[in-house]
């Protein structure tokens, strides 16, 4: 028995430690973000899901969420009814969810019919992604009137939160 609590005391409790530590620096790591508040929001063009071209530079003047999240995703999905209350409470606010390796075109429109997504969703390519520094799905950002980030979210966020961010 003296064996086997040596051997637990030297080297399974110490490989335990480690690797609780590796975990804490990872999760720490992958919630931070590239862009963050008071920085400028990078632009982007990408296809909605009618097909057409949108570019968030068209909507300076006014609020603006991003969701990054995936069709994929089950606490992106969770999320939505949260989203989609908050884009008909809002109308003020320009709501964009940016589908992340979620496909394009057709099946990316079917998955925002069957998801009963009110707001515009948009392919969002990998460049976009990292440009943010999107590790975690999902993430918000509030971009303001003059395009820069006002706050961020790593993870589900609510109606409440969202609401509280717009006041």
């Amino acid at each position: 028995m003296g064996v086997l609590q040596e051997l637990i005391k030297n080297w399974v409790l110490p490989a335990l430690a480690a690797l609780l530590l590796v975990a804490a620096v990872q999760a720490f790591s992958n919630s931070r973000v590239a862009v963050v508040q008071g920085e400028a929001a990078p632009d982007f063009e990408l296809q909605d899901t009618d097909g057409q071209l949108q570019r968030l530079a068209d909507y300076r003047g006014q609020l603006v969420v991003l969701n990054f999240w995936g069709t994929w995703c089950p606490p992106c999905i969770k999320e939505l009814p949260g989203l989609n209350r908050f884009a008909s409470e809002h109308p003020e606010v320009v709501v964009l969810g940016l589908a992340v390796d979620s496909g394009r075109g057709r099946r990316l429109a079917a998955e925002k019919q069957r998801l009963n997504i009110s707001f515009p969703v948009l392919a969002a390519e990998g460049s976009v992604q990292s440009d943010y520094g999107v590790r975690v799905l999902p993430t918000t950002f509030l971009v303001d009137e003059q395009g820069l980030v006002k706050e961020h979210r790593v993870g589900v966020v609510s109606h409440r939160k969202l609401s509280n961010w717009v006041r």
